[in-house]
């Protein structure tokens, strides 16, 4: 615009301002704004900055809670097996004291005799505990039997017939007897009774089937000879049943003794069982005078 005078030309760099003045600022000669730090700052120490790792926070699992926790379980667990030790010794301080044995000092007598295969099972067949009959041969031996379970038939001055008759059970029992000979031979007994057999049981034979072999025959409890045998008995009115029968011999040093079972073969198993008592019960003359 004319009549106004051009503005003053800038000042020259780090020069004073116009007029030769200073730039009214903060009493003391700080520039506006503050203490300004000296252009491109402070150099860093030699070395560097030291370098400051992060503190370490709190670690999982180590609180005081979780701690007691620990404990807790601890003490419970300790309780549980002072209970389980006390009810431990009231079971067994109450229970019944073992029974005491038979031979608590052995050596002991021999052991009981087991119950022979074919025994019959269920209810007993007669009762367990009956007085029983003695039979005293003239020949010298002797017997006892049962009454509710044998009779007798008929006996003479060396032998006895027997009759078994319990429950269906049906048998007969032959004890002969004769004095001692020179040369007596148990075996040769048994084959001259079951040779005389073969006129009142028919087709008479040795039976081979393994379960009916005699593996210990005796009479009483003398050992001797002893076969079983097999056949069909003979009735008036023809063939009747199969029949098992079973002939042995021993004796002592007076007589010679033979003892024939005849039985149903239906029926042998229990009928063997209820002879072998009746057997067990037998003495010889040598044995009576004991």
């Amino acid at each position: 615009m004319s009549g106004v005078p051009p503005p003053p030309p800038p000042p020259p760099p780090g020069g004073p301002p116009p007029g030769g003045q200073p730039p009214p600022g903060p009493p003391g000669g700080f520039p506006p704004g503050g203490y300004q730090p000296p252009p491109g700052g402070y150099p860093p120490p030699s070395g560097g900055y030291p370098q400051y790792s992060p503190q370490p926070g709190p670690v999982r699992g180590h609180r005081g809670g979780r701690l007691g926790r620990g404990i807790l379980i601890g003490v419970f667990a300790g309780v549980l097996v002072v209970v389980l030790g006390i009810t431990a010794i009231l079971v067994t301080s109450s229970a019944p004291p073992p029974p005491k044995s038979d031979c608590p000092v052995p050596p002991c007598g021999p052991p009981p005799k087991p119950t022979p295969k074919g025994s019959p099972s269920g209810p007993p067949l007669a009762p367990a505990l009956v007085a029983g009959t003695l039979f005293t041969s003239p020949a010298g031996y002797r017997l006892e039997f049962n009454p509710n379970e044998w009779k007798v038939t008929d006996h003479n001055a060396a032998d006895v017939f027997l009759e078994l008759n319990v429950n269906g059970i049906t048998a007969v029992v032959q004890i002969r007897s004769r004095p001692i000979s020179g040369g007596s031979d148990d075996a040769a007994a048994v084959t001259d009774e079951s040779n005389s057999l073969g006129k009142s049981v028919l087709g008479l034979a040795r039976d081979k089937k393994p379960a009916d072999q005699v593996l210990e025959p005796n009479v009483g409890y003398r050992g001797g000879a002893g076969f079983a045998f097999s056949g069909v008995a003979d009735t008036p009115q023809g063939p009747g049943n199969p029949v098992a029968v079973v002939v042995t011999a021993a004796h002592d040093d007076k007589i010679l003794v033979t003892f024939v079972l005849i039985t149903d073969e239906a029926n042998k198993k229990a009928a063997f069982f209820l002879t072998d008592s009746l057997m067990n019960t037998f003495r010889f003359p040598s044995e009576v005078n004991e």
